[in-house]
């Protein structure tokens, strides 16, 4: 089944003081409305790949207060946006951390100078990566993580963010460094796989990284996502490769084990450019990551690239079967001066300025028993058994264990108009008779009539089956 779509990814909100994001908000609305002139769907998957709010370096009472402040007008325009594009629904809405997202002030109190003659043995500890050990060149000391308790709240303000934001949806992992969490969106085909790429990232120590657990401990969950015939897309903050002068950008060694787990997508932010690139595994395996990068949405002048003006991107996703078509399209700001309300337009994408990029990708085609496994585990869960119908309907009911699946839930659906659209044409005499049933109850005399037509099932037919066809012959 042919499943077309377009995602809104966003990235590096970044608010200047003076700026609005009403304003904001109204620039991307009208932006849909021109873009959606030109062909392109309007979003209905938005991915936010971190840096939210621009955070602060108060190291008093006051800094708390003011990271929550920015976090509360986030929320407003995120709750707008969920609104506007998703019909509030915020379940199709991804959030990942970035490096502005955690406390300054937690992360400078929970570390302790170290003493003069310990340089030596600090400096051997930096070397080797000791995960208490940083350096600092404001001052040329090296620092000590003390408290770690306090160390591991530097998140705490993104934490209670996020879940106000998704009461009753979603809850971040308790161990938000190590442990990635999976978005599932069935109606898409589509699964996000999120992390949060600020490991040991704090005040002294601007890195991004990925921990390596975050993929590891989410393996079988990916498997089974595979085996499912999901598009798997990873969700993160910091790019992957950068200019000499730069050291913020993570390890790129962690897409191996990415692509190992077949994720075939990659969003992230961070380096305030949109663009798109390629990354091979290795010529043997042929594993493929696209990597697509979001340009910052509202930053300051000074936190964009030079020459390189606020942007945003909508990536459409075309699924045939096991082959998906990936187009990103990059909206700029054409305003001046990083105006209040930006001015979107089609941004050309690389060295060859194209108005648009197109990748195809393969996914795995979904595995029966997974597929079977899953609905059943959904309908005892929610009883939801018209959804039960509709992904059994896509799966093939050419197959008997797929046809005796739909026959034992068929008759328990309600939806009257579904149930036409499921049984126009009825494969079995349970079929036959949920419908007949259906369409005496809705007096739909249409649907009656090519009932009727159906000889096969009225030769051998069942007492109660006989007794509906007269009732349907006398409506008629």
């Amino acid at each position: 089944m042919r499943k077309s779509y377009s995602i809104l990814h966003i990235s590096d909100l970044h608010k200047p003081e003076n700026c609005n994001l009403n304003n904001l908000f109204y620039s991307l609305q009208k932006d849909c409305e021109d873009y959606m002139r030109d062909g392109i769907l309007k979003p209905e998957i938005i991915v936010v790949s971190g840096d939210l709010v621009e955070g602060t370096k108060e190291s008093g009472n006051e800094a708390e207060a003011i990271i929550k402040g920015q976090y509360d007008e986030v929320k407003q325009f995120l709750e707008k946006l969920a609104d506007y594009f998703l019909g509030g629904d915020k379940s199709r809405m991804v959030i990942v951390p970035g490096n502005h997202d955690y406390c300054y002030k937690v992360s400078k109190d929970s570390m302790e100078q170290s003493l003069g003659e310990n340089e030596k043995d600090d400096y051997k500890r930096l070397k080797t990566a000791d995960p208490k050990v940083r350096w600092n060149w404001d001052d040329r000391h090296f620092y000590h993580i003390t408290k770690d308790a306090l160390y591991n709240t530097r998140f705490d303000l993104f934490r209670k963010f996020y879940n106000d934001f998704y009461t009753g949806v979603r809850e971040l992992p308790e161990d938000l460094e190590r442990d990635s969490y999976i978005v599932k969106l069935n109606e898409y085909n589509i699964s996000f796989v999120c992390f949060n790429s600020c490991h040991r990232l704090d005040h002294l120590n601007p890195m991004g990284c990925i921990c390596p657990d975050a993929v590891t401990r989410a393996h079988s969950e990916l498997l089974y996502l595979k085996n499912m015939g999901y598009l798997i897309v990873g969700v993160w903050h910091h790019h992957v490769s950068g200019l000499p002068i730069e050291n913020n950008y993570m390890d790129h060694r962690i897409l191996n084990a990415m692509m190992r787990e077949d994720i075939k997508i990659g969003l992230f932010g961070h380096q305030h450019v949109s663009a798109v690139i390629q990354e091979d595994s290795d010529i043997t395996s042929q594993q493929r990551i696209l990597l697509i990068s979001s340009g910052s949405l509202y930053g300051n002048r000074h936190q964009l690239v030079t020459g390189v003006p606020r942007q945003y991107n909508i990536i459409g996703v075309d699924m045939s079967d096991d082959e998906v078509n990936v187009r990103l399209n990059v909206r700029k700001d054409s305003s001046q001066y990083g105006y209040d309300i930006p001015q979107w337009m089609t941004s050309p994408i690389g060295m060859r300025n194209l108005p648009f990029f197109e990748y195809k990708l393969h996914i795995e085609k979904p595995q029966l028993e997974y597929v079977l496994e899953d609905i059943e585990r959904m309908v005892q869960s929610t009883n939801n058994y018209e959804v039960a119908c509709v992904r059994l309907q896509e799966a093939g009911l050419e197959n008997e264990v797929v046809l005796k699946y739909f026959d034992s839930y068929i008759s328990k659906v309600s939806d009257t108009e579904l149930l036409r659209n499921l049984l126009a044409k009825p494969r079995t005499m349970t079929q036959f008779m949920t419908a007949l049933d259906a369409a005496l109850n809705g007096k739909d005399k249409e649907w009656l009539k090519s009932l009727l037509a159906c000889e096969e099932y009225q030769v051998n037919a069942p007492a109660y089956v006989k007794e509906l066809l007269e009732q349907a012959k006398k409506m008629i």
